[in-house]
């Protein structure tokens, strides 16, 4: 234990070292965590690389993080091991990544990345350069924590600290919300839900053709459904500059899925994936190429449980039972894959998809709140 942090120092990346650094410093604050899941890392190196992400590079990221030697100055003249080791080892303290979405109007700048210590004053340090940065491009309110797109999760979680967040499903410390409500007020909510899979999972009638997944639909027909999106009020649907962008995160495990025709025309889909947070958690990301060959291989083999990564039916076609039909066809897919239950979301508690999974028997769980400040 340490009394808090002195010698602050803000740092800012500007080259591919101190993006480096960022990264590394921004791993540490979670790195003691053994439920925290870190993202793959070729994807988020590839992400934060300037020229590589055009869903990135047109919020020109500000990157930035905040270091501090722990423990309190001498002013006795005294000296004991903390001290001596504090003195040459500052450490990265809060983390953050200014985004900035050219399709806003609002004046709503979202942070990505963010992360803290256990420690107020370092986060009112990073909130205080965030602000300046979100003014100089003339933004006057901050939002988060968010992932690069909303459609990969959003929010500080609450609760169920005790167990490993599903695969692209936001986890923190459990001290952050505490540190959070200190500087930030709280704003949407939102749940990830749960469904077990039973044996002989229930099929709906309705009015559409049910037709797997093919690998050409990821360029021919996701794209346009994947813009029909609408499950958080605070975040605007992904055109297809960020539907490239969620495609490509995607990819690091092998989907399924189901499409819904009416008339041959595409109008909804279900998008499922092994839940392989635990294996890309022991692979540390794939920070190295060891780790990064055995994740290739263990992204192939069988997993216990499954996620539903994103579906919806075009407006014009809800309420006619589509919606129901791709829900039961992701549990039987998930009944033939051998997983015991599905997660999904997180999901806004306002959104008509919490609503629908409730209804179709899904357990909201893992509370998330989202925090903003003007």
């Amino acid at each position: 234990m340490h009394d808090g942090y002195f010698n602050y120092y803000t740092r800012f990346v500007e080259s591919w070292w101190q993006r480096r650094d960022f990264v590394r410093g921004w791993h540490r604050l979670h790195a003691s965590d053994r439920r925290w899941v870190p993202p793959y890392h070729p994807a988020l190196m590839a992400a934060l690389t300037p020229g590589r992400t055009p869903h990135l590079d047109r919020q020109q990221p500000s990157l930035f993080w905040v270091e501090a030697l722990p423990g309190s100055p001498n002013t006795d003249g005294k000296f004991n091991a903390q001290r001596i080791n504090s003195a040459f080892m500052e450490e990265a303290v809060a983390t953050a990544a200014l985004l900035v979405d050219p399709r806003r109007r609002d004046g709503t700048a979202t942070l990505a990345m963010l992360s803290v210590a256990n420690d107020v004053e370092s986060l009112e340090r990073l909130l205080s350069i965030a602000q300046e940065q979100a003014f100089a491009r003339g933004r006057s309110r901050l939002v988060g924590p968010v992932a690069f797109s909303p459609y990969l999760g959003y929010g500080a979680l609450l609760d169920h600290f005790d167990q490993t967040p599903p695969l692209y499903t936001p986890y923190n410390a459990p001290y952050l919300p505490e540190i959070l409500d200190a500087v930030f007020e709280r704003g949407q909510t939102a749940r990830l839900y749960h469904a077990p899979v039973h044996s002989n999972p229930k099929t709906s009638p309705g009015p559409a053709f049910l037709r797997p997944l093919r690998p050409e639909d990821d360029a021919t027909v996701l794209p346009n459904l994947l813009a029909a999106l609408d499950g958080a009020a605070e975040f605007p649907s992904p055109d297809a500059t960020e539907v490239a962008f969620l495609l490509a995160w995607w990819s690091i495990v092998p989907s399924l899925g189901w499409i819904a025709e009416v008339e041959q025309q595409p109008v909804g889909f279900v998008l499922l994936q092994p839940d392989l947070a635990p294996a890309l958690r022991r692979a540390k990301g794939g920070r190295n190429l060891l780790w990064r060959l055995w994740w290739q291989w263990r992204r192939t083999q069988p997993a216990r449980s499954g996620r539903i990564v994103a579906g919806c039916v075009l407006p014009q076609w809800r309420r006619q039972g589509i919606g129901s039909q791709l829900w039961g066809a992701a549990l039987a897919s998930a009944h033939l894959q051998g997983w015991r239950n599905l997660s999904v979301g997180p999901v806004a508690d306002d959104a008509a998809a919490a609503a629908f999974l409730l209804a179709h028997d899904a357990q909201p769980r893992q509370r998330y709140a989202l925090y903003g400040t003007e």
